[in-house]
C-alpha cells in the first residue's frame, strides 16, 4: 500500500522526535581493565578508548589519592566533569592507574612518590617502572590503525597521586609532556630533598591546584608527617610538607622560570579562585597554580566537586592546559 506524502512526512517527524527524546548513551565505548604482574605485585589499570579516537591519539594517565581508586576519579556519567565524556569530545585515550593493593586494611593502596606515601614508600614499590610498563602494554590494546602519540602523554593526579605525578614529571620528563598535580606540593625542603638521581631532561609544563581549606594536605602551613601514628601518610622517617606557594616556587626554579607570575582572580556564582602563571620558563614551559579559596576541606578533599573549586571545571581546565603542549 502506498503511503501518501503527508503520512510519510508525519512518520519521519515522529521517528525524529522519538530519537530526540530517547536517552542517548554517551559512552558507546566501554572502560576495560588490563591485569598483569610487575615486580612482586599484581598490577592493573583501567582504560577508555573512544570510538572516534584520533589515529595518532593523545594519552592521559590518572593517579588516585591514598587508599583511593583512580577509576572513580572524574568518571561519573551523571557528573558534568565526567572524564570519558571529555575524551569522547577531544578524542584522546584515558588510563586510570592502579596502585599496589597490599594486604593491610585501608592502608594498602598508595603510590611510591619518594616523599609519600607508605606503605609503597616503605617497601620501595617500583611505581615508576609500573607506569612505563602500563604505557607499553596499552599500545597493544589499541584498535587497528590507532597509535599513541608519544609527544602527547599527559598525567593528572590527586593527593598521593599528585605526589606521584610530580615524581614522574621530574624523573621521566622524557616521557611525560605536561602534568597537573592536584592537592599535593612538590616537596624540597630541609627534611626531604628531591633526589639527585631524579634527572630532569626537559622542562615540563606544570599546573598545580590546591584548596585553601584542605585539612589533609594543608595549603598554607607545612605539616609534619611521621611514620607513627600516621603510617599511611609517610615513610618511617619524619618530614615536612611544603606549602602550595613553596611548591610553585620550586617548580619555577626547576623549569628555569624568570620574573614574577602573572596573577589573576576569577569570580563565579559558586566562589572564586586565583591563578598564578609563570610564562617565561625554559623550553617554552609554563608553571602555574590554581588556588581555590575555601576549597579542599576535610570532607571535600577531592576538588572535582564544584563547591571545592570555586566553580571551575577542573577536568576541562586540566585538558585545556595539558593539550596545548607537545614534545
Amino acid at each position: 500500500m502506498k503511503i501518501s506524502g503527508f503520512y510519510q512526512q508525519a512518520s519521519c517527524l515522529l521517528a525524529a522526535l522519538i530519537i530526540t527524546i530517547l536517552p542517548v548513551n554517551s559512552h558507546a565505548a566501554e572502560k576495560k581493565t588490563d591485569n598483569f604482574s610487575f615486580g612482586l605485585y599484581d598490577r592493573h589499570y583501567d582504560y577508555y578508548i573512544p570510538d572516534n579516537v584520533d589515529a595518532n591519539a593523545p594519552l592521559l594517565l590518572v593517579f588516585h589519592g591514598l587508599t583511593g581508586d583512580s577509576e572513580r576519579l572524574w568518571a561519573d556519567p551523571n557528573n558534568a566533569l565526567d572524564l570519558p565524556k571529555l575524551a569522547d569530545e577531544k578524542r584522546f585515550i584515558v588510563m586510570w592507574m592502579g596502585s599496589t593493593k597490599i594486604a593491610i586494611p585501608k592502608f594498602g593502596q598508595s603510590w611510591n612518590a619518594g616523599v609519600c606515601c607508605s606503605i609503597a614508600v616503605t617497601l620501595n614499590v617500583d611505581d615508576v617502572g609500573y607506569t612505563l610498563k602500563a604505557i607499553e602494554r596499552i599500545k597493544s590494546r589499541l584498535p587497528t590503525n590507532v597509535t599513541i602519540d608519544d609527544s602527547r602523554v599527559y598525567a593528572i593526579g590527586h593527593s598521593n597521586g599528585a605526589a606521584m605525578v610530580n615524581r614522574l614529571a621530574l624523573q621521566k620528563s622524557d616521557v611525560f609532556t605536561a602534568v597537573v598535580p592536584v592537592s599535593f606540593p612538590l616537596v624540597n625542603n630541609h627534611s626531604w630533598r628531591i633526589p639527585a638521581s631524579w634527572i630532569q631532561h626537559r622542562n615540563v609544563p606544570v599546573l598545580a591546584m590546591h584548596g585553601t581549606k584542605d585539612l589533609i594536605v594543608p595549603y598554607y602551613n607545612r605539616r609534619l608527617l611521621t611514620g607513627l601514628p600516621i603510617p599511611t601518610l609517610s615513610p618511617l622517617s619524619p618530614y615536612f610538607l611544603d606549602t602550595a606557594q613553596e611548591s610553585l616556587q620550586t617548580w619555577a626554579t626547576r623549569n628555569k622560570c624568570i620574573g614574577q607570575p602573572l596573577t589573576t582572580e576569577t569570580h563565579t556564582s559558586i566562589g572564586k579562585y586565583q591563578t598564578q602563571i609563570y610564562s617565561a620558563c625554559g623550553g617554552s614551559a609554563t608553571v602555574g597554580l590554581h588556588t581555590f579559596y575555601g576549597g579542599g576541606g576535610i570532607t571535600g578533599h577531592r576538588p572535582e566537586y564544584p563547591k571545592d573549586n570555586g566553580g571551575m571545571d577542573v577536568i576541562r581546565e586540566s585538558w585545556r592546559f595539558l593539550s596545548q603542549y607537545q614534545k
